[in-house]
């Protein structure tokens, strides 16, 4: 069932508090229809409800799942071997999902390097590509950087750093001034990491 609004954007909806308020005299009954509902409008709910109920076990396939999905955004093909990626918007999609069915910060950082991996790689074998696309990946590793620092202490730097050191390596001879901006994000990292470190 969608919603017959789909993406219109109504000024006249009721504020939330008086939404709790109404919700308050429901039902155990009618709310689990009322969110049986609402499960029924949208994948993204569909997704978010999930998220919320699943289990350490359902949560790690899911998050399977996602880094195939991730994967594919940049490197599915057409049926004659053609690139349909990189789909970025995709991309971007996959990692805010992980952060619904996650906290841990190690796996999201994991899925951040996934994403800033891939695209490197695929500038690597299909050649350059457009400013925005070299600004996604920056703004990434960027994110990356920020989820790292907030977080240092539960994730295994060593192995991370020495990922993202690769990352950098392998966009030696990438142009607009994209493997610069890298390396100097690196650099700076390793030394905001060996000040909290002293």
């Amino acid at each position: 069932m969608r919603t017959v609004l789909g993406n219109m954007k109504l000024k006249t909806t009721l504020p939330w508090v008086e939404i709790k308020k109404r919700l308050k005299e429901k039902s155990d009954k009618e709310l689990l229809s009322l969110i049986s509902s609402c499960y029924k409008t949208s994948d993204e709910v569909k997704f978010y409800l999930t998220s919320i109920v699943v289990d350490e076990e359902e949560a790690n396939e899911i998050l399977m799942e996602l880094k195939e999905i991730l994967s594919q955004a940049f490197w599915a093909t057409a049926k004659n071997g053609r690139p349909l990626g990189p789909n970025l918007k995709e991309a971007k999609k996959v990692i805010s999902a992980v952060k619904e069915v996650t906290n841990n910060p190690e796996t999201i950082v994991n899925f951040m390097l996934d994403y800033v991996e891939h695209g490197v790689g695929f500038t690597n074998v299909y050649g350059d590509m457009w400013d925005g696309y070299y600004s996604s990946i920056e703004g990434m590793f960027e994110s990356l950087e920020k989820h790292l620092m907030k977080n240092v202490d539960k994730i295994d730097i060593e192995v991370t750093m020495n990922r993202i050191e690769d990352i950098v390596n392998k966009s030696n001879g990438i142009g607009w001034e994209f493997h610069d901006n890298l390396l100097d994000r690196y650099v700076a990292l390793k030394f905001s990491i060996k000040e909290l470190n002293k």
